[in-house]
């Protein structure tokens, strides 16, 4: 048996599968495990099989089960993944987080969030998430004060084009008044002894937006609301000129009591000192003689008629002209200040995607109920209403934004966008028209004209025709020039705003992610983002996007798994589709959690105060109960004095309490319980809306007690 085991290995020409030899070889030598991926989604909107050939082309192998969990790579929508089972090296095509940035909410909060590293009003229009109470009531401030904005606008424009409508110059005043109440400076209000602040309000009170809902910008000189208020206005204003009148008259009539009493009661002290000093004299001799005297003094002290104040003049003609151009001038200093001519509010659900649930309104009691649905969540975005138009069309630009890590943050921009064009022309006569005032290809395509073999009803073009048409209009190459930056900056500036909550789980070195940032140009060639796509549409739908989406999912998927080629940070030659990296931050350590140990405590020593000297007395116990005494007695003298201080001032109300009752006795007699002119008064002042407090009383009426006492009949 030995034997044949020493000539079997020569016998077969081989010792490689035989003994102790061959085991080990073979261990030395292990055969390399091919890597796996998963891939799931709906073909329609993303280009799967393009991701399938270029992961089969680099050896991947496709698992069946989607459910697994043992993958190198999946690609998919951000609910397949298991976030809590993720770790390297496995890849996603999701951040786990990236909700921040791809719904409209988290979008608006993050960019508006004190935190963000750019002012996003320069490039991301107002947005307002309409999910709770105090948004509303931020929303509706905000839709007031940009309607009064709108209203000095376009009355400033009917002045200078001498328009043969416009609007009301009640309603003009009353805009006016709202925008400088808004333009007030706080720092002006601050008084200058006690640097306290005066309370401003800056709310739109609702008589003032009631003038302002029924303005119209079609029709613009008809405003029922206005021609009441003013109305009522002139009403109020006979009313309170009437009720000065009467208040001066009663204060007169009061003042000259007072006087006729003090000489009266001069005049029988002086015939007290004379009879103690001299007979008294018979006759009326004296009485007489007297009554010169009195009336000479009563003429005397007999006060002076002041001239009534006039009212402030309202500002009206060239005088109201120049005060709406100084506010004009100084709302030109916000950014968005010529995205506004009609105060149009577009409403967005905050997680939908591809045009659904859009609504253009710019009504803000139809907006109220549309944000009150318990069904959907709404952001409500102010429409751009001066947008560049192709053809009197609308447009909007798709770029596509790859980011390949968040700590460092690595971002890559496509060489190339298309144009998404809408199908009617743009007009703000009709809100429900979506093929005026969307552009999403999706509902471009039930046009009844749409045809993707056409230029023009396609609804899209190339890069390179846009460029060309900025160029001829224009003059210049503005696509290069200012608005290709700018969508650069503003893809960094809102992934710099979201970098921290992207890279705050701890699994967020596995993703990689595909963005679709929309963006629109102005008139002013000025770029605005309108949202961020978490999943955009990679599937061609005609030959502009054709060319594009498949060299797109390619170059993506080589970044993501193979890494950037050297030549990334060079821009791509005309016609080259790739990728193009714009922006590398630098790595930020993580702080380690409190779970790891961390030792939070803090050494010291302890401070204790100076010891007392060998020779320093000690006091006395009795010198303590005299100290302890005197405090007690300083205690109760400041109790003592405050309490004679009310008591005085107790006595002085009283006092002026007997004198009015004397002057009304004197006034309306003993059993009278009211006059005509009290009456006039308090049925001027009871025509308000409020009763006015005892504060806002006109100068020189009659006290409110006074008033109280009167009415009662006191006597």
């Amino acid at each position: 048996m030995w034997a044949w085991r020493q000539l079997l290995p020569t016998l077969l020409g081989s010792t490689s599968c035989v003994g102790p030899a061959s085991t080990k070889n073979s261990r030395r030598s292990p055969v390399a495990k091919a890597k796996t991926f998963v891939i799931t989604g709906n073909p329609e909107c993303a280009n799967l099989d393009v991701v399938r050939q270029e992961l089969l082309s680099r050896g991947f192998v496709e698992m069946d089960v989607e459910s697994r969990s043992d993958f190198d790579l999946k690609w998919g929508p951000r609910v397949k993944v298991d976030w809590k089972t993720l770790s390297p090296p496995k890849l996603v095509n999701h951040f786990e987080c990236d909700s921040e940035l791809t719904t409209k909410s988290g979008l608006a909060e993050n960019l508006q969030a004190a935190s963000s590293p750019a002012d996003s009003r320069s490039f991301y229009p107002e947005c307002f998430p309409l999910d709770r109470a105090s948004a509303l009531q931020e929303f509706a401030l905000e839709f007031k004060y940009s309607k009064a904005c709108c209203v000095l606008k376009e009355w400033l424009c009917h002045q200078s084009t001498q328009a043969k409508e416009t609007f009301q110059e009640g309603v003009v005043r009353m805009a006016l008044c709202v925008v400088k109440r808004r333009l007030t400076d706080i720092d002006s209000k601050l008084l200058s002894d006690t640097n306290e602040a005066e309370q401003v309000d800056f709310r739109v009170k609702r008589k003032e937006w009631d003038i302002l809902a029924a303005a119209d910008f079609e029709t613009p000189q008809t405003n029922v609301a206005s021609i009441d208020w003013q109305h009522e206005k002139q009403r109020r204003k006979q009313l309170n000129e009437k009720g000065k009148q009467l208040i001066e008259q009663y204060d007169r009539k009061l003042q000259q009591l007072a006087e006729q009493a003090k000489v009266k009661r001069r005049r029988s002290t002086k015939k007290l000192k004379a009879s103690e000093e001299e007979k008294p004299l018979a006759g009326s001799g004296t009485l007489e003689e007297d009554e010169p005297e009195d009336k000479e003094e009563n003429e005397d002290v007999e006060p002076e008629e002041e001239e009534p104040c006039e009212p402030l003049e309202e500002p009206t003609g060239t005088e109201l002209r120049q005060e709406v151009e100084e506010v004009i001038e100084c709302l030109k200093q916000h950014p968005q200040f010529n995205l506004n001519r009609r105060n149009v509010w577009i409403l967005k659900p905050a997680n939908s995607l591809r045009g659904h649930g859009i609504i253009v309104e710019n009504d803000l009691d139809r907006i109220f109920q549309q944000a009150r649905n318990k069904t959907c969540t709404y952001v409500c975005q102010k429409y751009i209403e001066n947008p560049l138009l192709i053809g009197a069309r609308k447009h909007d630009i798709r770029q596509w934004v790859l980011v390949t890590s968040v700590n460092p943050l690595t971002i890559y921009f496509y060489s190339e966008c298309y144009i998404r064009i809408a199908a009617n022309e743009y007009t703000l006569d009709d809100f429900a028209d979506r093929f005026t005032h969307l552009t999403h290809t999706i509902i471009m395509k039930h046009h009844p004209n749409f045809n993707p073999d056409d230029e023009d009803w396609r609804c899209q073009w190339t890069q390179e025709r846009y460029r060309q048409l900025l160029q001829e209009t224009a003059g210049r190459d503005v696509w290069a020039e200012k608005v290709r930056p700018a969508m650069q900056q503003v893809v960094i500036a809102s992934l710099q705003s979201v970098a921290e909550v992207l890279s705050r789980p701890h699994n967020s070195s596995c993703s990689f992610q595909l963005f679709g940032y929309d963006f629109m140009v102005d008139a002013d060639y000025n770029v605005w983002l309108l949202e961020v796509n978490d999943i955009p549409m990679m599937q061609a739908s005609g030959p502009v996007t054709s060319r594009l989406c498949d060299a797109c999912v390619r170059d993506a998927i080589g970044i993501a798994i193979d890494g950037p080629p050297p030549d990334r940070h060079e821009p791509a030659e005309p016609g080259t589709l790739k990728f193009e990296l714009i922006y590398e931050g630098p790595r930020i350590p993580k702080l380690p959690g409190l779970h790891a140990g961390v030792d939070l405590s803090i050494d010291g020593q302890k401070i204790s105060l100076p010891r007392r000297a060998a020779g320093t007395p000690q006091p006395s116990p009795q010198s303590l109960v005299r100290l302890s005494a005197r405090r007690v007695q300083e205690l109760q003298d400041l109790v003592d004095r405050r309490r004679h201080r009310e008591d005085q001032e107790l006595q002085k109300k009283a006092r002026q309490q007997r004198l009015r009752r004397l002057l009304a006795k004197k006034l309306l007699g003993p059993k009278s319980t009211s006059s005509p002119c009290l009456n006039e008064w308090k049925a001027m002042q009871s025509d308000g809306d409020e009763p006015a407090p005892p504060s806002m009383v006109v100068a020189g009426g009659p006290p409110p007690s006074l008033c109280q006492e009167l009415d009662t009949g006191l006597a």
